[in-house]
């Protein structure tokens, strides 16, 4: 036989039965003791046990209730919720403020704990009596009973009030425009810290009123966020947050766009000596009529003194008034054309800004300082394979403390080799061009001292001294010291290296 059956006794009598007692309770969690007795070696089985909790310790926290009668029988049985034709009925009602007693639709639960209860907002602790449970079976009141809740609420003891921005600005102000972006409204969050060290957000909560300080300049919304109104001219915004006994106010700086201005630097950008803008381009030493370039920076200020200018420059267009001494290239860079003047003008949205640069055929920014550099091995060596080659590279200083070095792309107006004569000491081991280009001819005992000069001063000059030691070409031998000096005799002997290049392959 594929079932198997229980056996049950079951008695049936026709003596009524009447309800003598209704019990509820309310259960917020229920819990688990899995830990095995003391005296349980671990080996044995044993029972763990469940104990239901009631925790009202927080506003919003939510517990089941079960109710269950006992017939004058002694027959305990749980009390359902008729789904069907509503002849079994529960009615809860809450006898205090501090809770709230409704039915939830959710027909996963069963229909013992289709009752919940919420503690309320602004709950005070409390123990007692505190729901009404009635029962009714086809409208006939069967039994009630009073239900035992314990609400230990913990006490307020302070607030954190904060906004999300503390700058803003008003919607019409440029200072809302990118790359400042000054925000116009702000989300505002209020905290309650509890006495038990919790904290909930009662920034929604019907207990906390907002108050702004000036309504002309800003008001408060719904949504718990303070917005800036078109035209405000207050310099700050003070919010009072307010829950319970208990307020805090904080502020929001007010910030407009004071001005633009424009700053001229050298091209690359190097910071003068006074830190002021450039006012005058010169011509570049040693040339006919090369003239030193410039970029333009557009920059905002607020009207926070202590606030950083804003960089705008990639945000305006600028041009120049007479395109014969200064032309505007690729966005902010300035070309010297001619000795002149014309004035730079730029705008961002509702301001603009202009500058006053002239060009002058005279050297106002003369060269302080030389320095020459190549890719160098181990001991300062020069190490290529037989007219092998490389870049002597060039570093102009100028008095301003601009720098112009060679082997910056950017210096793509001019050729700084042709402002320097470049030399070898000895151009049959190391040769070099006009251009800065290096060759490695041979191997030398002795040092090289590359040098450059002014081709207009000779007496500014730099040096360079380095060691001449070729690499093996392809399939060739090397004697010698692969660094510095090829050969070097320690102690009265001369230990030589052997290094063989093998073929490609």
């Amino acid at each position: 036989d594929i079932f198997a059956f229980t056996p049950a006794s079951v008695l049936v009598s026709d003596v009524p039965v009447s309800a003598t007692a209704l019990h509820s309770a309310v259960v917020t969690d229920v819990g688990w003791l899995l830990s095995p007795p003391a005296s349980n070696p671990g080996t044995e089985p044993f029972l763990a046990r469940a104990f239901a909790k009631q925790d009202f310790s927080a506003e919003g926290r939510t517990g089941f209730l079960f109710t269950e009668v006992t017939w004058s029988d002694g027959v305990v049985q749980p009390v359902l919720q008729d789904e069907f034709d509503g002849a079994s009925q529960l009615n809860v009602t809450s006898l205090t403020t501090s809770l709230i007693s409704f039915q939830t639709p959710d027909a996963s639960l069963p229909s013992s704990s289709r009752w919940q209860v919420k503690v309320a907002a602004g709950a005070v602790s409390s123990c007692g009596f505190a729901l009404q449970v009635r029962w009714s079976q086809c409208q006939q009141l069967m039994a009630t009973s009073d239900t035992l809740v314990r609400i230990n609420m913990p006490d307020v003891v302070g607030i954190s009030f904060r906004l999300e921005h503390s700058q803003l600005a008003a919607p019409d102000d440029c200072a809302t425009q990118e790359p400042i972006g000054l925000p116009s409204e702000s989300s505002m969050t209020l905290l309650a810290l509890y006495a038990d060290g919790t904290e909930r957000d009662v920034t929604a909560d019907v207990r906390t009123a907002f108050i702004v300080s000036n309504s002309t300049c800003a008001n408060i919304t719904g949504a718990a966020k303070l917005v800036i109104l078109p035209g405000a001219a207050c310099e700050f915004i003070g919010v009072q947050a307010t829950f319970v006994n208990f307020t805090e106010t904080v502020q929001a700086n007010l910030l407009r766009l004071r001005s633009l201005e424009l700053a001229v630097s050298s091209v690359p950008a190097t910071a003068n000596r006074d830190n002021a803008s450039l006012t005058r381009l010169g011509r570049v030493e040693c040339t006919a009529d090369q003239y030193h370039q410039a970029t333009v920076q557009a920059l905002a200020y607020l009207s926070d003194s202590a606030q950083a200018a804003v960089d705008v420059t990639l945000f305006v267009n600028f041009t120049s008034s007479n395109a014969t001494v200064l032309s505007v290239l690729s966005a902010n860079r300035i070309q010297s054309v001619q000795p002149g003047l014309s004035i730079v003008s730029a705008s961002f949205w509702a301001f603009a800004a202009s500058v006053e640069l002239s060009v002058v055929d005279d050297v106002i920014d003369p060269v302080v300082a030389l320095e020459l550099s190549t890719p160098l091995a181990s001991r300062a060596t020069i190490s290529t394979e037989p007219e092998g080659t490389q870049r002597l590279d060039v570093l102009l200083t100028f008095a301003s403390g601009l720098k112009l070095d060679s082997a910056d792309a950017r210096i793509d107006w001019l050729q700084l080799h042709n402002l320097v004569l470049l030399e070898s000491s000895d151009p049959h081991v190391v040769r070099v061009d006009a251009g800065g280009l290096l060759t490695l001819l041979q191997n030398s005992p002795y040092e090289i001292v590359l040098g450059a000069s002014l081709v207009c001063d000779q007496s500014r000059s730099a040096a360079l001294s380095v060691q001449a030691n070729l690499e093996p070409a392809e399939a060739g031998v090397d004697l010698g010291e692969q660094y510095g000096v090829q050969f070097q005799a320690e102690s009265g002997f001369l230990a030589v290296p052997v290094r063989i290049r093998a073929p490609a392959g």
